[in-house]
């Protein structure tokens, strides 16, 4: 099978895609069962005293568990695969899926934001054509509303939060880095966080 044909690895920016992606390749593989969870191992008609044929089909399951969790250990980029290493995860197919899938499916504004980001420093390569750089997909999938109303009015309160948040000088990351963390960024919240942390800092100069 060939991965770099079938399926990008999930990075920090596309999991916007590579989720319906890998589950549609793995289903090919007879394997997507082993993420959602609806896979099963083969049960002996009496626990303690399993067939041949019952032996045989418990070992083929777990070796098809092996195989999903090879499968998608290889499909994820370098810098994602700490999310799973070692126990509950490794050897657990679906217990490493779902957590991949709660970590790239936040719904902390701060993915929305990281997207923007990443799609406003796009610049194009040697080895690209105006074409590659005209359909950034996996960040534009990241960006995709999940919400039922998304209009103008929110799209310019995301890019004033965003341009908030960018402005202050490198002697603001730490501070910077724990507004990113919270549920809520509009620019009320920033406006109130910011007025908050002058006034600490005046406190303390």
């Amino acid at each position: 099978m060939s991965l770099a044909r079938n399926v990008t690895p999930l990075s920090a920016t596309n999991g916007g895609t590579f989720f319906d992606n890998f589950e549609n390749f793995a289903n090919t593989q007879y394997l997507g069962g082993f993420y959602t969870g609806t896979e099963t191992p083969p049960t002996p008609d009496i626990p303690d005293r399993p067939t041949s044929s019952e032996r045989k089909d418990i070992k083929n399951w777990e070796m098809q568990k092996l195989k999903a969790s090879g499968l998608l250990y290889m499909c994820i980029d370098i810098t994602q695969r700490a999310h799973i290493s070692g126990n509950p995860y490794r050897n657990n197919p679906h217990l490493a899926y779902q957590k991949l899938l709660g970590v790239h499916r936040q719904k902390k504004p701060a993915h929305r934001f990281a997207a923007t980001d990443a799609l406003l420093s796009v610049q194009m390569e040697e080895n690209e054509t105006l074409v590659d750089v005209a359909a950034p997909g996996d960040i534009m999938s990241a960006l995709s509303p999940k919400r039922t109303t998304y209009g103008l009015a929110e799209m310019d309160n995301e890019l004033l939060a965003m341009t908030m948040l960018r402005a202050p000088g490198p002697e603001y990351a730490n501070f910077i880095s724990s507004l990113m963390l919270l549920g809520d960024l509009s620019p009320e919240t920033i406006r109130s966080k910011f007025q908050n942390e002058d006034t600490n800092r005046k406190s303390q100069a």
